[in-house]
C-alpha cells in the first residue's frame, strides 16, 4: 500500500463520532443532466453484469444479447467466453463500488495528525484531507470548553480546523494527495472566528473520547504555531 494513502508512522489517531455525510444541494440543471446519466450508468452497469455473466454460465440467449448459433440450442462456447471477458471487468467494478460504499457507511472515522497535516480516515486509509500549509489554525475543545459554535451545532470534545483558504463547498482546496479530496470531513459549521484573521467557517470533528493530549502534543509537535491558546 503507497505510503500516501495512510497517515505518516508518526501520525496520532483518534476515533470520531459518527456523523450523516453532508448533503450537498444541487441546481436545477445538475439534477437535469446528473439523474439521468447516473440512472443509466447504474443500469448499464447492473444490467450489462447480469445479462454478460448468465450468457457465459448457462448458454442459451439471453434478451439483448446474439447468439450466433442454432436460436434453440446452447451458444457456441467462443461467444460464451467472450460474454465472460466482458463480465467479468463489470463485476469487478460492481463489487468495488459496493464495497466502497459499505466501507464509508459501516467503518468508524478516524483524525489523524502526522507531519504532513490533518487527515481524515476511513478504513485506515486517508479519504480527505489539508496539509498543514493550507491549516490556518487547529482549536482543540475539551468537554465543556470554550468554543464560539453553538451547542446546537456541535458538542465537545471536538478539534476545529480553520483553512487558509475559505471554504466553498463546490471547490475543495487542492492537495498533494491525488487520491485525497480536500475538503476534511463532512462537518462544516460557519460560527463567529474563533480568532482574528480566521474565517467562520471551519471544519468540525467531533471526537469519540474526551482524551485531547495525545492530538495536543501531536499539534505542538508538527506545528505548535497553528494551536490556538486554550
Amino acid at each position: 500500500m503507497s505510503e500516501q494513502t495512510r497517515p505518516g508512522a508518526d501520525a496520532v489517531v483518534a476515533d470520531l463520532e459518527r456523523r450523516p455525510p453532508r448533503k450537498v444541494r444541487l441546481g436545477g440543471l445538475e439534477l437535469l443532466l446528473g439523474v439521468p446519466l447516473m440512472v443509466f450508468a447504474a443500469v448499464v452497469l447492473v444490467g450489462g453484469t447480469f445479462y454478460l455473466l448468465v450468457y457465459a454460465i448457462s448458454g442459451p440467449s439471453v434478451p439483448g444479447l446474439i447468439n450466433q448459433g442454432d436460436a434453440e440450442g446452447p451458444a457456441p462456447v467462443g461467444e460464451r467466453l467472450q460474454a465472460a471477458a466482458y463480465g467479468v471487468p463489470f463485476l469487478a467494478i460492481l463489487a468495488y463500488l459496493t464495497w466502497r460504499a459499505a466501507r464509508a457507511r459501516l467503518s468508524t472515522p478516524k483524525v489523524a495528525i502526522d507531519s504532513r497535516g490533518v487527515w481524515l480516515l476511513i478504513g485506515g486509509r486517508i479519504a480527505q484531507g489539508l496539509e498543514w500549509a493550507q491549516i490556518a489554525a487547529v482549536n482543540l475543545v475539551g468537554p465543556g470548553g470554550a468554543t464560539t459554535i453553538p451547542p446546537t451545532a456541535a458538542v465537545p470534545p471536538l478539534v476545529e480546523v480553520f483553512p487558509v483558504e475559505r471554504i466553498r463547498d463546490r471547490k475543495p482546496p487542492k492537495s498533494s494527495l491525488p487520491h485525497a479530496e480536500g475538503h476534511l470531513g463532512g462537518r462544516v459549521i460557519d460560527a463567529p472566528p474563533a480568532a482574528p484573521g480566521l474565517t467562520g467557517k471551519r471544519y468540525v470533528l467531533e471526537l469519540a473520547t474526551p482524551a485531547l493530549d495525545d492530538l495536543a502534543t501531536a499539534i505542538d509537535h508538527f506545528a505548535a504555531h497553528r494551536r490556538l491558546p486554550q
